[in-house]
């Protein structure tokens, strides 16, 4: 399983159990085989402290914490697609807009809202699209991003990681972006998130 959140299990897009269970009963193996995933996404999130939004353990796991997304059509690369449509900036965005804010920089996104976000139709991408995005998430799944208001903060924004991954999301649909036009999103939303979280 995929047991708390402490920030060291949120910096990187790929991520292990770090515990164990042992089912006792046939409904808890049940429950193991119908609710656990691969796909994770928290329900509760200290955006201060936060990396990323969403993750891809190496083995099927439950979570106390995270919520583990399951597609009606699943695969491999279509979980990493959506993976890293969540820790695009364009995810970010969709994920801040639709959050609940419980106190301070902690907001909390329940699963009848995670089902409700507005994410690219897997569906009615190509599957060299979706290949495509399966390779970025390929390409960072092992490296550390800064702190969410680090990567936009105007003051700290020095995270290269976070350009090279929204550029390259954006190629994939045929934008070209450079880091000075990116530059003029990520500076106005440092600054809210800043005045918002007062840090």
């Amino acid at each position: 399983m995929i047991k708390g959140g402490e920030e060291s299990q949120r910096l990187r897009f790929a991520i292990s159990p770090n515990a164990y269970m042992l089912p006792i009963s046939d409904t808890g193996r049940q429950m193991f085989e119908t609710k656990g995933g691969t796909l994770f996404v928290p329900d509760r999130i200290r955006i201060t402290t936060a990396h990323i939004l969403s993750m891809i353990s190496d083995k099927k796991a439950l979570s106390n914490i995270f919520y583990a997304v399951k597609l009606k059509t699943e695969t491999v690369p279509r979980n990493k697609a959506l993976c890293v449509w969540f820790n695009t900036t364009w995810g970010l965005l969709t994920v801040l807009s639709n959050r609940q804010e419980t106190h301070g920089g902690w907001i909390r996104i329940k699963m009848t809202q995670w089902r409700t976000l507005p994410v690219p139709d897997l569906n009615k991408l190509h599957p060299s699209q979706i290949e495509a995005l399966s390779a970025i998430f390929d390409r960072y799944k092992d490296q550390n991003l800064a702190r969410i208001p680090d990567q936009y903060n105007p003051k700290t924004l020095r995270d290269e990681v976070r350009y090279d991954i929204d550029k390259a999301f954006l190629s994939v649909f045929g934008v070209e972006a450079k880091d000075a036009s990116l530059l003029r999103l990520y500076t106005p939303l440092g600054q809210a998130i800043e005045q918002w979280v007062g840090e």
